[in-house]
C-alpha cells in the first residue's frame, strides 16, 4: 500500500517523474497537441459558463424576477458539476483511452437530443411550494445532461493530457488557467455582447451549434493526439494512492469559502440593483480570476504579502457588509466589496493549488473542491432562505474565512490553539443571548467597526488569531442577534428576498430588502391612511382620486405591498390583486402589523402567482391596473416588454388607465417604458414628484409613475391646466422586449 497524500505543498523538485512516456517530444507533441487541448477546455469551458446566464434569463420572468433565482442556478450548476466531476473521475479508471473516448463521445451524442436549448413554454411556477426546488427540477429537465457533459470536460481533458508527450504533461495544471479564462471570456460576453445585441432565442441556437462544434473537436484532439504515438493509447498504472481525509476536507473547506462569500456578494447586489445577467457574473468573473492567477506557477502576491493582505480584505468585507446590509448598498460601496472579496478568493485559490496532488489524483481533487463550492452554493441558496431570517450569509462566511486560519485548513496557523478558542467563543455567545436586551446599547456601528478591525488585525499573527476570531464571532453574533431589538418588530426572508418591518412609536414602515415599501401610523387602533409612495397628494394618489378609478367597476393591482392602495377603494368596486410573495400576503393579512387589508380589503381578491403570467389566464376589463411589484429596488424587466406592456393593455377598458410605480434609486424606467408605449401606438404620461419637506416625516417620499392609455381616450387628469403629468415621446428602438433588453438603457 503506498503512502497517503501528504498535506505539504507540491514544488517542482517533488513533481512526479514523466516515467517513458514524456521521454521523446517530437514537434507533433510539443506544438500540436497543447494547442488541441487548449483550444478543447477553452471552447469547453467557455460553453459551461455561457449556458449559465443564458438560461437563468431565460427562466428569470417565469419566476417573476427574484434575486434568488441566480443562486439557485448557481447550486444546480455546482452540484451537476459535482456529477461530471465524479463520472470523469470513474471513465479515467479504464485501462485505455480510447475506451474512455468512446463512451464520452457517447455521452455527447446523448447531449445534443436536449438542443436546441428552449424551457418549456406552459411551465409555471407553483407559489405554494418549494420555488428553490421546482426551479432546480426546471434546470436539470432543461439543460442538465448538456451541462452534465461540458462539466466533466476539464479533468478529463487535463487527465488525458497527462498521459500525452505534450509540453508540461507531467503538470497539466496550467489547462485548469486556460479552463477558467474561457470561462471568463463567455461570462463576460453574455451581458456585455450577446444579450445587448442579440436575442435570447438566437443566442440560444448559437450556443447549441457550439456545443456540436464541441464534440468534433474533442474528437480530433484526442484522437490526432494518440496516433502517432502507440504507447499513448495505454493508460499508465495509475498509483493505488488514496488521499488522507485531512486533505480532502482541507480541500473542500478552502473551496467553500469563496463560492459562499461570492454567492453572498451576489444576492446584496441583486437585491439592491436588480436581478440581471450582468450583476449576476460581476462576481463569478471576479471569482474566476481568481482561480486564473491562483493557478499559475507564479505567485502574483508573495506569500508574506498575501498573509497581511487577507485579514484586511475581511475586514473590509465586514465594515462595509455591515453598512450594506442593514442600510442601501451604493455604487462604489459595492466595488470596494468587490475588490475585498477578490482579495480573499485569490489568498484561497492559491492556497488550493499549493495543496494540489500529482495528477494521478487530480480527478479527486476537482471532485473535492467542487463539493466544497457546492456546499456553499447549497449554504446560500437553500439553507439561508429557509432557516435564516436576514441575509446573515456575509458575516458568517467571513467568520468561515478566518476560521480557516484559526483551524488551520490552510496549512499554515500551526501554533494557534483552536480547542480553547472554541471554548471561549461558546461561553462568549452564551453571555450574549442571556442579556440580548442589551445589545441594542452595545452594537452600535462604532463599537461593531472597531471590534472587527481589531479582530482581523490578530488573523495576521499566527499566535494571536485564536483572540481574532474570537472577536469576529462575537461581532458576527451581535450583528445577527441585534436585528430582534431596537425598532425592528418584524423580521423573515424567503426565496423571494427579505422582508422587515420597523416601528418607531410613531410610524411603522414595511422594508422589502434595504428600501421602503410602505407604511402606516404605527397605531393600528383607527383605519389608516396611505402615506409614503401613496399619499393622496402623489402621483399615485391624484391617480386613486380621478374620475377613471372613481368610477371604475374594477381595479387591478400587481403587488401587494401592504395593502395601501386598497384604501382608495370605493363602495362596489371589485379590486383583484396579483401577489407573487406568500411572505407579503401574510404580513399585509396581519392586523397586528398592518391594518389596510382588515379595514378595507372585504371582497378583495388575492391571486398568487406572478402577475403577468397571472393576468394573462383570465379575461378582464379593468378601468385601473397599477402595476407595483417591485422587490428591494431591483428591476423587473419581465414587466417592462413591449409584450408584458401589450398583455396589460388587452387587460385595460378603452378609457381605462396602465399604471406603473417606477420610484427608484438606480434606474429610470421611464425610456424603456415610454418607448414600448410609442412602439405599440399609445400615449405615455409621466410624472416625477418631489413634495415640500413641509410635509413631514413619512410624507415627503418622491414618487415616480408612469401612465399608458389609448390615445383617443385621454382622461382629463393629464390633459387639465397645471397638471404634473407630461407626455412622454421617446423612440420606440429603445424599448424592451422578451428577447431582447438591457439595464444599461435605465441606468440613471
Amino acid at each position: 500500500m503506498c503512502a497517503p497524500v501528504t498535506d505539504t505543498p507540491q514544488t517542482a523538485t517533488d513533481a512526479p517523474a514523466r516515467g517513458a512516456l514524456h521521454d521523446k517530444i517530437s514537434l507533433h507533441a510539443k506544438y500540436v497537441t497543447p494547442v488541441l487541448f487548449t483550444l478543447a477546455i477553452l471552447m469547453s469551458a467557455g460553453l459551461l459558463f455561457f449556458v449559465q446566464p443564458l438560461l437563468t434569463r431565460m427562466v428569470t420572468p417565469m419566476i417573476g424576477g427574484a434575486a434568488g433565482v441566480w443562486t439557485t442556478a448557481t447550486l444546480f450548476f455546482q452540484c451537476v458539476m459535482i456529477g461530471g466531476y465524479l463520472y470523469a473521475h470513474l471513465l479515467t479508471r479504464l485501462p485505455r483511452i480510447r475506451h474512455q473516448i468512446g463512451l464520452h463521445l457517447l455521452l455527447w451524442l446523448v447531449a445534443t437530443t436536449f438542443l436546441p436549448m428552449e424551457v418549456a413554454a406552459d411551465w409555471v411556477a407553483d407559489t405554494g411550494a418549494a420555488i428553490q426546488t421546482q426551479t432546480l427540477i426546471l434546470y436539470g429537465v432543461t439543460v442538465g445532461v448538456p451541462f452534465f457533459f461540458l462539466s466533466s470536460n476539464a479533468p478529463l481533458i487535463q487527465t488525458w493530457y497527462g498521459r500525452t508527450r505534450g509540453q508540461s504533461s507531467h503538470d497539466p495544471y496550467f489547462l485548469y488557467g486556460a479552463s477558467n479564462i474561457g470561462s471568463l471570456i463567455a461570462l463576460l460576453s453574455f451581458p456585455l455582447i450577446a444579450e445587448p445585441f442579440f436575442g435570447i432565442h438566437s443566442i440560444s441556437i448559437a450556443w447549441s451549434a457550439g456545443f456540436i462544434g464541441l464534440g468534433a473537436l474533442l474528437f480530433i484532439s484526442a484522437f490526432w493526439t494518440t496516433k502517432d504515438h502507440p504507447d499513448a493509447k495505454t493508460v499508465l498504472k495509475i498509483r493505488n494512492q488514496k488521499s488522507d481525509m485531512r486533505v480532502l476536507i482541507r480541500w473542500g473547506a478552502i473551496a467553500f469559502v469563496p463560492s459562499s462569500l461570492m454567492l453572498a456578494l451576489t444576492t446584496k447586489i441583486t437585491t439592491d440593483f436588480g436581478s440581471f445577467p450582468l450583476l449576476w457574473v460581476i462576481p463569478l468573473a471576479l471569482y474566476l480570476i481568481t482561480y486564473v492567477i491562483g493557478f499559475q506557477s507564479k505567485a502574483l502576491l508573495s506569500d508574506r504579502t498575501m498573509i497581511w493582505l487577507y485579514p484586511c480584505a475581511i475586514g473590509v468585507l465586514a465594515v462595509t457588509g455591515m453598512t450594506g446590509f442593514l442600510g442601501s448598498l451604493t455604487l462604489e460601496l459595492a466595488g470596494i466589496m468587490a475588490l475585498a472579496f477578490t482579495v480573499v478568493s485569490l489568498h484561497l485559490h492559491r492556497r488550493l493549488y499549493k495543496l494540489r496532488p500529482d495528477p494521478s489524483r487530480l480527478t479527486v481533487f476537482y471532485l473535492t473542491i467542487s463539493i466544497g463550492g457546492a456546499a456553499g452554493g447549497f449554504f446560500n441558496a437553500i439553507l439561508a432562505p429557509g432557516v435564516m431570517d436576514g441575509m446573515y450569509e456575509l458575516p458568517l462566511t467571513l467568520l468561515a474565512a478566518a476560521a480557516v486560519l484559526l483551524l488551520r485548513l490552510d496549512g499554515e496557523a500551526q501554533k494557534s490553539r483552536p480547542v480553547p478558542a472554541v471554548l471561549m467563543v461558546c461561553v462568549l455567545l452564551s453571555l450574549i443571548m442571556l442579556d440580548g436586551s442589551q445589545l441594542s446599547v452595545i452594537a452600535t456601528s462604532y463599537n461593531l467597526t472597531i471590534a472587527v478591525l481589531i479582530g482581523c488585525a490578530l488573523l495576521a499573527f499566527v499566535e494571536l488569531r485564536s483572540i481574532g476570531v474570537i472577536l469576529i464571532t462575537a461581532v458576527t453574533a451581535t450583528t445577527i442577534l441585534a436585528q430582534d431589538y431596537g425598532d425592528s418588530i418584524y423580521t423573515s426572508r424567503n426565496f423571494f428576498g427579505m422582508h422587515r418591518i420597523m416601528d418607531d412609536g410613531k410610524m411603522r414602515a414595511y422594508i422589502n430588502g434595504t428600501t421602503l415599501h410602505g407604511g402606516q401610523f404605527s397605531d393600528t387602533r383607527t383605519k389608516p391612511e396611505p402615506i409614503y409612495y401613496y399619499r393622496k397628494d402623489g402621483p399615485l394618489g391624484e391617480i386613486a382620486r380621478s374620475d377613471v378609478w372613481q368610477n371604475a367597476e374594477r381595479v387591478g393591482l400587481v403587488g401587494l405591498g401592504i395593502g395601501s392602495m386598497t384604501a382608495y377603494r370605493v363602495p362596489g368596486q371589485f379590486m383583484d390583486v396579483f401577489e407573487i410573495d406568500p411572505a407579503v400576503i401574510s404580513i399585509a393579512k396581519d392586523p397586528k402589523l398592518f391594518n389596510f387589508l382588515s379595514s378595507y380589503g372585504a371582497g378583495l381578491q388575492i391571486h398568487v402567482g406572478d402577475g403577468r403570467i397571472q393576468l394573462e389566464k383570465k379575461e378582464a376589463d379593468y378601468g385601473v391596473l397599477l402595476i407595483d411589484a417591485y422587490s428591494s429596488d431591483s428591476v423587473p424587466m419581465h414587466l417592462s416588454t413591449v409584450e408584458a406592456m401589450q398583455s396589460f393593455m388587452n387587460d385595460v377598458s378603452d378609457d381605462g388607465i396602465l399604471v406603473y410605480h417606477i420610484s427608484n434609486r438606480y434606474f429610470d424606467l421611464s425610456a424603456p417604458l415610454g418607448a414600448a408605449a410609442t412602439h405599440l401606438g399609445y400615449k405615455a404620461f409621466y410624472s416625477y414628484d418631489i413634495p415640500s419637506e413641509k410635509l413631514g416625516a413619512g410624507l415627503d417620499t418622491p414618487i415616480i409613475a408612469l401612465a399608458v392609455v389609448h390615445k383617443d381616450a385621454v382622461p382629463e387628469l393629464f390633459s387639465r391646466p397645471k397638471t404634473s403629468w407630461k407626455e412622454l415621446q421617446v423612440d420606440p428602438g429603445q424599448a424592451w422586449t422578451d428577447d431582447k433588453s438591457s439595464p444599461f438603457t435605465a441606468l440613471k
